[in-house]
């Protein structure tokens, strides 16, 4: 037994996980689905990567310096506007700036207030809680700006016909296209929004799964997460606001025509 509040996993237990994963792989093949190679491939990715951020957290813990929380931010918001990227595919209208500069000025606002408002932390970019809680903020926003940038642009040329009637009856761009950003900004939202209707009846939230675990009071792991999905329904929100609004900007010119 150590002295730690929570269980420790050895690395012999840790390996005999993998057993799952041997378990699906024997299920698609005894189906045909051709998934073992992937299955296999997608575990080794996993302990390598987590392995990884877990060393570079280790040295981000210990360090103690704002330009290596900032350095790991910045670069935990590349990676999301690449993966958005990849996501939504290539677009006539360039959304890369639009999405990085929207995940990155809703990460940060709601990061700060929430660390150094609510926690209070001293310092408020103290790695130990910028870098999980702004991770959370991130990820749930580029799964936000993936559907609703995804929604919008394939809807903008499937219906460019009624936008276009829009225009010549006089409306103005954001008149025109207001169905289309409207319809794009609830589905971004959805996901969070069914998360907090769900949330302590059909299954407890990670993280706060993972306070409890960790040997926390229940009530303060409550507090913790009712935290979480409220920053993380306004960063959906805040997200994609920004993007959709700066993107239907570039997607018409000056005199308000639709670009091609």
């Amino acid at each position: 037994m150590n002295n730690t509040s929570y269980m420790e996993i050895g690395l012999v237990p840790l390996f005999l996980s993998v057993g799952f994963v041997l378990l699906s792989c024997t299920l698609s093949f005894i189906r045909g689905l051709g998934l073992e190679k992937s299955l296999l491939l997608a575990t080794a990715r996993t302990f390598i990567q987590l392995f990884a951020v877990g060393y570079i957290l280790q040295f981000l813990f210990q360090s103690g310096q704002w330009y290596w929380v900032a350095a790991f931010f910045i670069a935990s918001i590349l990676t999301a506007t690449q993966i958005v990227r990849g996501n939504v595919g290539k677009q006539s209208t360039s959304y890369l700036l639009p999405s990085f500069a929207s995940i990155l000025l809703t990460s940060f606002f709601i990061l700060t207030v929430v660390t150094g408002g609510i926690i209070e932390v001293n310092p408020w970019w103290d790695a130990r809680f910028f870098i999980p809680i702004g991770g959370m903020i991130i990820s749930n926003t580029m799964n936000a700006l993936g559907i609703s940038l995804g929604y919008y642009f394939k809807q903008m040329e499937a219906r460019r016909g009624e936008v276009e009637m829009r225009l010549l009856l006089g409306a103005s761009p954001a008149e025109a296209s207001q169905p289309i950003v409207r319809e794009a900004l609830v589905l971004g939202m959805r996901p969070s929004i069914n998360t907090m209707m769900s949330v302590g009846i059909v299954a407890l939230p990670g993280m706060m799964t993972g306070q409890i675990l960790a040997g926390a009071d229940p009530v303060q792991a409550i507090r913790y997460q009712i935290v979480v999905l409220l920053m993380i329904s306004t960063a959906t929100a805040l997200g994609s606001f920004l993007c959709l609004e700066w993107i239907r900007r570039r997607r018409f010119t000056r005199q308000g025509t639709l670009r091609s």
